[in-house]
């Protein structure tokens, strides 16, 4: 289970601590793109893989654009650079 934290802020309710959880990092973020694209302004983002550890992630590279396909085919590339050698 992955699970993104959040705190935004949203033009119609304010500021707002929240989480969306899922099965992949893509799909956590993907969700997370979408409120950005309904106007919901990112002020910190981290993103949690197990209860132990946080990854802090920037907020500049949420756009609203979603993120799954980018994502894989970086995945793509450096799962075939690494089984070139």
């Amino acid at each position: 289970m992955v699970t993104l934290y959040f705190t935004c802020y949203n033009p119609l309710a304010g500021f707002l601590e929240s989480s969306v959880g899922g099965n992949d990092i893509e799909s956590c973020l993907d969700l997370f793109s979408a409120l950005v694209r309904s106007n919901w302004q990112p002020i910190s983002i981290k993103l949690s893989v197990d209860p132990d550890t946080v990854t802090w992630l920037p907020v500049e590279v949420f756009d609203g654009k979603p993120m799954k396909k980018p994502l894989q085919s970086l995945q793509q590339q450096w799962e075939e650079l690494l089984y070139q050698h």
